[in-house]
């Protein structure tokens, strides 16, 4: 998902009042650091998931063991997580 339509769908979310605007702002700031830093993630991840809390990276072979590690560093921070080597065709995925 690109950060627009990422943004998009939380403003939405706000609107909706399902996010506080601090969650807001927190998970458009670890979706632009991991944009920022994707190059080397893909380089150095391939075929995990990637979450993005406060700045530092937290990746494992599974969304919960990276959520995981994340939560138990800061536990009440939003996250943002991605998957990389992975492309999304539909229902299906492959690796790239």
């Amino acid at each position: 998902m690109a950060l627009e339509e990422l943004k998009n769908l939380l403003e939405q979310a706000y609107k909706e009042d399902l996010v506080c605007e601090d969650t807001l702002y927190d998970v458009l700031s670890q979706a632009e650091a991991f944009e920022k830093r994707r190059s080397q993630i893909e380089l150095d991840y391939k075929g995990h998931v990637v979450v993005v809390c406060e700045g530092e990276l937290f990746a494992a072979l599974t969304l919960d063991e990276a959520l995981k590690l994340a939560h138990q560093r800061f536990p009440d921070r939003p996250c943002y997580a991605g998957v990389i080597g992975w492309i999304a065709r539909g229902r299906s995925a492959e690796w790239i």
